[in-house]
């Protein structure tokens, strides 16, 4: 398993170098048949990815700017020294041509994979009522097959994973390692809760893994938890 490489809140120490600055590289206009607006606040979801080093979510964070779109919600996490960014990007109106221009602006960062997607706001808050907010965290010695048979046991049950991460450490004693799994989970109203406690006791058994789910401190923090995602192209 993949050492835990999310370390926050010093991630964003580690990426505010002093750069140059740069001209905006979104100033190429693209013709008026290729714009499908609507009007409001539309949001682009951004992954990209790529060699980590010092200074590239300042070079991210200024190419969204300078295509005139608002970083709202991000994750970024460096694994085994490559770097990985989701951003959720406001715009003011919805067009092909702000995604692709971003898109563009990005893929200019060397080395960087790119893609985007519109989401849907409307569509995704008329979903999320339907589920109730869990968090959920694995903890056993370290095998092959713990995320699967975790993963597969939540969906055969309906239940989303709104986020995940996993990571492993050494145990105070050393050699053994043990492998931790910190997620949030939507659980869908109605579900038989007698019943999936009962089997997810049984599953903990088959693993051998601590497995534990409570109450979110604060669901609000999910509000872009579940979005509808569009094709930007």
């Amino acid at each position: 398993m993949m050492q835990r490489a999310l370390a926050l809140p010093g991630l964003w120490r580690s990426y505010l170098p002093s750069l140059p600055r740069r001209v905006p590289l979104c100033t190429l206009p693209l013709p008026q048949a290729q714009e499908e607006q609507t009007s409001g606040r539309q949001h682009l979801v951004v992954t990209a990815s790529g060699a980590d080093r010092p200074g590239i979510v300042a070079r991210l964070s200024k190419r969204v700017l300078d295509c005139g779109g608002n970083l709202e919600i991000s994750r970024m996490a460096r694994l085994a020294g490559e770097f990985s960014v989701l951003m959720l990007v406001t715009f003011d109106i919805t067009t092909a041509r702000k995604a692709e221009q971003l898109r563009t602006s990005l893929l200019q960062i060397e080395g960087l994979q790119v893609s985007t997607r519109w989401t849907s706001h409307d569509r995704m808050q008329l979903v999320r009522p339907l589920n109730k907010f869990r968090k959920i965290l694995l903890r056993g010695v370290d095998n092959p097959g713990l995320v699967y048979n975790l993963t597969e046991y939540l969906a055969s049950y309906g239940i989303n994973i709104e986020s995940l991460e996993t990571y492993t450490q050494e145990t105070a004693s050393g050699g053994v390692t043990l492998f931790m799994m910190e997620g949030v989970i939507a659980m869908p109203v109605g579900l038989s809760t007698a019943s999936f406690i009962k089997n997810l006791d049984t599953l903990q058994a088959t693993l051998g893994a601590e497995i534990k789910i409570s109450d979110l401190p604060n669901p609000a923090h999910h509000k872009f938890a579940a979005p509808n995602f569009q094709d930007s192209t």
